[in-house]
Parts: structure tokens; C-alpha cells; sequence
């Protein structure tokens, strides 16, 4: 990181802003060309839970090239200054890369689900009847993680 002094070091602080912030920007690889989206995620300390259709682009990229990217953008400020180079921006964000793979096991799925809507509500969740089965989690094992902040 080029600005050591903005490097959040403390791995609690970088899952805090991963628990609370509600949307990722994951990034995919399309041939030549980067694909990023926002989804919804949950977060359990180790991976990233999301789901998606049984079909589509984002399902078909993950399949092909599981390696991915994804960013999570949280407080931010703008501080405005007398000239344009006085202006500057406040921010907290955490940024890392993982193995994407779709979970085909029933209990883990649920798992996955669980820790997604933990991010939303602190409630148990119920499921209706085969919308566990009919439901594609994804599952992204991260293999690098990082945080970054300025007041």
C-alpha cells in the first residue's frame, strides 16, 4: 500500500466494517474485459455468502473464472477546502480477493443464507419449502484482505 499511514492494520476493525456494511462491489473477470457488481453479502469472518439465479452472467463467470475481487465502501466525508486543492475525503474501506464456488450441500447452503441475513436482521430466519434447494449460494473462501482509512 502506498500510503502505510491509511493501512488498517487491525484485522477487528476490517471484519467491523465488513459486518456492518450491507453491499459489495464484486468483481469477475468477462474475457478482457472486468465485470463488477453490487450484491448484497453476509460475512463470517473467514468467507463471503451471497446468492444468485440458477442462471446468468454472474453465475456463468464465477463458474469459469472463480477468482474474484470485491470492495466494500464505508463511512466517507467530504471535506471541502478554500481552493481545489484543499478539498479531501474522508473514508473507511476494505478491499480483498477469494475463490469463488457455488455450495451444493443442503445444510451448508442454509448456513450461507443464515449468515447473509444476519447481516440485515439479528432474528432467526425461517425458509419456505424448497427455497433453500431451489436457491444458488455462493460461497468466496478470501485469500486476501485489506483495509485502508483517512480522516
Amino acid at each position: 500500500m502506498r500510503r502505510a499511514e491509511r493501512e488498517i492494520t487491525d484485522r477487528a476493525l476490517i471484519d467491523d466494517i465488513l459486518r456492518r456494511h450491507q453491499v459489495l462491489y464484486l468483481a469477475m473477470q468477462d474475457a478482457d474485459v472486468p465485470y463488477v457488481i453490487p450484491i448484497t453479502y453476509g460475512y463470517d469472518g473467514e468467507c463471503l455468502y451471497f446468492h444468485c439465479a440458477a442462471e446468468g452472467r454472474k453465475l456463468e463467470l464465477m463458474q469459469a473464472h472463480p477468482r474474484v475481487a470485491f470492495a466494500v465502501e464505508a463511512e466517507y466525508q467530504v471535506h471541502e477546502g478554500e481552493t481545489a486543492c484543499g478539498w479531501g475525503f474522508g473514508y473507511a474501506s476494505v478491499v480483498g480477493e477469494g475463490m469463488a464456488e457455488i455450495v451444493d450441500e443442503a445444510k451448508e447452503k442454509k448456513r450461507g443464507l443464515d449468515v447473509l441475513m444476519s447481516h440485515f436482521t439479528p432474528e432467526p430466519q425461517t425458509y419456505k419449502d424448497g427455497g433453500i434447494e431451489g436457491t444458488t449460494v455462493i460461497r468466496v473462501r478470501i485469500t486476501a484482505l485489506s483495509g485502508k482509512a483517512h480522516d
